[in-house]
């Protein structure tokens, strides 16, 4: 009797260890709470929700009555997972009697099909219910049919990016077949991915070309999640509005680099593969078609018959003579030059002219267009930006400001669509409040997307100035992105200009992420934003230009420290670091305190002994109520307590701390003892 209590106590512990540590689903699945699926109507109908946990999964359906089937993670492959029905938390129409296979066994196991598309958008594939059998059978894609659901998460606060890029004037006809759009004087837009700040948006200029879409008259959409399968490209995008954000599934062809495509829209998220899609599905057929603008000069209206109707102007420019590129303006001398922008993104070469400026592949030119206003004081200009896509011109504002003989930086205001109304001016484009961030940009935790980039001078040769520091070792505390952290002095001694400064590491920092080369400082200067106090320095070995950011917060007793690459620093990106968890800096730096102001040594102080980690640990006196008792931690030995065998010392012991270890661990544990006992026992 004893050795078969002892065998079923093996049984279940030998269980649980197969089901809890050989079988979970992925984190991501637990990004969300509940995913939904079964989306209709542009999310005003949600049918189900999937809940994962480590080892089950929930699927609950909305429908009346509602249902609930729970599956216990039993094995897993890769992004397949065998799963067992769970009788006991499901809710079903069937009893777990009636769903055999007409032999007695019970149909109670399926596989699971994990595909991830984004943070947001992941895809769930059902095998049917089957007996216990190898999970290569029942995996195989020969079990059919196979249940497949969209699952979506849409309150995020990043984007992904839409996979259609450029311009595109359409027609649209509905699961009538009725040709709506048809005969506008403005024909209708698609544009997507123009620009950085812009995801998909749809003009439809007339509100009878929208159909039953349930979209706004200009449609701002952001995508979530996008994929191939068969011959489609499948995307769910969602609208910027934060209380309910509504969802449509857009289909676009593979190929989309011809000049003429349909793209199917659908009002549910349901993945149809094949070419025609049933009337009985929500959709809408866009027929796209490319135009390309080369200039503003030029007609956006179908026809232009008049030119006495002021409303109309803007559309008819070419044909009216009101194009505003009529006269070419000129950048600032001291802008002209080559330049090299070095950020977290990459190196790019930015390229002016007397009257083009090119960051990159975007290329764009200055337009005459005179600022009246006090912006005469800045060095703003007005220019006009072309693709190649089919998406329409943009203005935008330069603004420049000179930091240094070798460092220059420029900002982009927002962009101002075209085509505008002839009376536009250059206040129009340049006003002070198409600086600021936008409110619905694809990313959300990206700082300073319109704040001033810094760029230095191609150049080989560049003017040094005076850095600002105080001469001595400066001590710092250095942490990265990745939660890393170590000690490092500043040092600015013997240089008797104060134009430079180098790094004295220690062996816990990353020298690949961290340079000892000699920094040069080629431009100081405060910031009109903050007050921060701001230091460019080039590395006198790679010439690669990093941005020294000196920043506090009002209720911290000393500054910080942030170093980023030159283009990257700005007036939000302390505040992004610190609170946005924003990844795009190379460190920041803990102030320590010293003998000196601001914690600095003086040159006459080893500095380097300071960082050298002891070869020895120094002994002193402790008292016995300093002693702790040992025990014991299965995961990993730390150094927590002292010997009690070292009386009277301070000498540390390396020991094992114990919580009883993992979940896992503890039933091996529990599996060793039970078998040793059943042996004995035998």
């Amino acid at each position: 009797m004893f050795r078969r209590l002892l065998l079923q106590m093996l049984f279940v512990q030998l269980s649980a260890v197969s089901v809890h540590s050989a079988c979970s689903f992925p984190g991501y699945t637990t990004f969300s709470r509940k995913w939904e699926t079964l989306i209709s109507q542009e999310r005003h109908t949600v049918g189900a929700y999937w809940t994962f946990n480590q080892t089950t999964v929930e699927f609950l359906s909305l429908t009346r009555p509602q249902t609930s089937d729970v599956y216990d993670c039993i094995r897993e492959l890769s992004n397949n997972f065998l799963v067992q029905l769970n009788p006991k938390y499901t809710e079903t129409d069937q009893s777990p009697n009636d769903q055999g296979n007409g032999n007695g066994q019970l149909m109670t196991h399926r596989c699971v099909k994990l595909f991830r598309y984004s943070d947001n958008v992941l895809q769930v594939k059902l095998s049917p219910l089957s007996v216990l059998g190898p999970m290569e059978q029942i995996c195989h894609e020969s079990q059919t049919p196979w249940e497949s659901y969209i699952l979506v998460w849409p309150k995020i606060t990043d984007y992904e990016a839409c996979p259609i890029v450029g311009g595109f004037q359409f027609s649209i006809t509905d699961p009538q077949k009725n040709q709506l759009c048809a005969n506008l004087y403005l024909p209708p837009v698609l544009e997507s991915r123009c620009i950085e700040e812009e995801g998909l948006n749809i003009e439809f200029r007339n509100f009878n070309c929208r159909g039953n879409l349930g979209m706004q008259l200009n449609q701002e959409l952001r995508c979530l999640g996008s994929w191939t399968e068969g011959n489609f490209t499948f995307s769910v995008t969602t609208s910027t509005d934060q209380m309910w954000p509504r969802l449509w599934l857009f289909r676009f062809p593979v190929d989309m680099q011809q000049g003429e495509f349909n793209v199917e829209i659908l009002s549910e998220i349901k993945v149809v593969t094949t070419e025609k899609i049933d009337p009985s599905v929500e959709h809408h057929t866009m027929h796209l078609s490319k135009k390309i603008y080369t200039s503003t000069c030029e007609d956006e209206a179908v026809t232009c018959v008049s030119c006495n109707n002021s409303n109309i102007l803007g559309f008819c420019q070419r044909t009216c003579d009101v194009c505003h590129t009529n006269h070419m303006g000129s950048f600032p001398n001291n802008t002209i030059g080559n330049w090299i922008q070095f950020s977290i993104d990459g190196v790019k070469n930015v390229t002016v002219s007397t009257s083009s400026m090119e960051i990159g592949d975007t290329n764009f030119s200055c337009i005459g267009l005179e600022i009246k206003r006090w912006y005469k004081t800045k060095d703003r200009k007005v220019a006009v930006l072309f693709f190649a896509n089919g998406c329409r011109p943009r203005y935008l504002c330069v603004d420049f400001v000179q930091r240094s003989t070798s460092v220059q930086q420029y900002r982009l205001s927002q962009y101002v669509l075209w085509p505008q109304q002839p009376s536009m001016d250059a206040d129009d484009v340049c006003d002070e409040d198409l600086f600021a961030e936008t409110k619905s940009k694809p990313s959300k935790n990206t700082p300073g997307i319109h704040k001033y980039k810094t760029v230095v001078t191609a150049n080989e040769t560049k003017q040094k100035v005076p850095c600002g520091l105080t001469e001595g070792y400066l001590q710092l505390n250095a942490h990265f992105p990745d939660k890393r952290s170590c000690k490092l002095f500043v040092n600015s001694c013997k240089n008797d200009s104060q134009t430079s400064f180098d790094l004295v590491l220690s062996d816990d920092c990353d020298k690949s992420i961290l340079t000892e080369n000699k920094q040069e400082c080629i431009a100081t200067f405060v910031d009109d934003t903050n007050g921060d106090q701001v230091v460019i320095t080039q590395d006198s070995n790679t010439s690669i230009a990093y941005c020294w950011v000196l920043h506090k917060e009002e209720w911290e007793p000393r500054p910080r420290y942030f170093l980023t690459y030159a283009a990257d620093c700005n007036s939000d990106a302390a505040k992004y670091i610190l609170y946005r968890n924003y990844t795009g800096y190379i460190s920041y730096f803990d102030i320590v305190a010293g003998p000196d102001l601001l914690g600095t040594y003086s040159c006459s102080h080893d500095i380097v002994s300071l960082l050298r980690k002891p070869d020895n640990v120094t002994v002193q006196s402790i008292s016995m109520a300093d002693i702790t008792t040992p025990h014991f931690n299965l995961d990993a030995p730390v150094f927590t307590t002292n010997n009690p065998d070292a009386a009277g010392s301070n000498i540390k012991t390396p020991v094992h701390t114990s919580n009883c270890g993992s979940k896992s661990q503890r039933i091996l544990i529990n599996l060793f003892i039970m078998a040793t006992v059943y042996f004995i026992v035998i």
